[in-house]
């Protein structure tokens, strides 16, 4: 799972994801109407409302790095429908999403461990709604960094006119889009191991 990390962001940093050897990252949620249609053939738009929302709270939540889009997806369909009262068994998600009872189990085990996991379901539609807004409201263009020109894009588009954050409008779009957004989400695992480790060794250290 780290390495997974690491190595996509380096390939980027790098400008490898331009390379016919790289896929590029995939929206999971692109795949929500599928499944659904595959779970419920009449369809149900507030299934795949609440899924998608799901998948933006795990994208935030750094679940997506490194990661197959359908165990997500999975995962996101199985507590989407029965917060709306579908009581699907876990063996029809796998079939659905083709994948196995242990990835499944693993998504909704790390979903529970987030913050958004620990909510009702109405305070996490509520909680999702407030960053939709936020994520309108905010965006402004051309916001530079210290570091950074008004004129000068950090990403692959070289002379494009910037937008935020150091990167043209496309490449900011797509950034949300795939990321699920920069506000609302936990710090990286990797980085939360760490901090426990850190604040268990001082602990320690001065109760000696």
């Amino acid at each position: 799972y780290e390495l997974g990390s690491v190595y996509l962001q380096l390939c980027y940093v790098l400008y490898l994801a331009d390379s016919k050897d790289l896929p590029k990252l995939i929206d999971p949620s692109i795949f929500i109407h599928k499944f659904t249609n595959a779970l419920i053939p009449e369809g149900n738009d507030e299934v795949v409302k609440t899924a998608r929302d799901i998948l933006a709270s795990m994208k935030r939540d750094w679940m997506q790095t490194g990661r197959k889009p359908s165990g997500l997806c999975g995962a996101a369909l199985y507590i989407s429908a029965l917060s709306h009262g579908l009581k699907f068994s876990k063996s029809k998600i796998i079939e659905v999403v083709h994948i196995c009872e242990a990835t499944l189990s693993k998504r909704l085990i790390e979903f529970e461990n987030t913050d958004s996991g620990a909510l009702t379901m109405e305070e996490f539609t509520e909680k999702e709604r407030e960053l939709r807004t936020s994520s309108l409201t905010e965006k402004q263009p051309n916001i530079g960094s210290k570091e950074t020109s008004l004129d000068e894009v950090l990403c692959r588009h070289v002379g494009r006119k910037p937008f935020v954050y150091g990167l043209c409008n496309e490449c900011y779009e797509e950034f949300m889009k795939v990321s699920g957004g920069i506000d609302g989400g936990s710090d990286p695992p990797a980085f939360q191991r760490a901090e426990k480790e850190r604040m268990a060794k001082l602990s320690i250290e001065e109760n000696n």
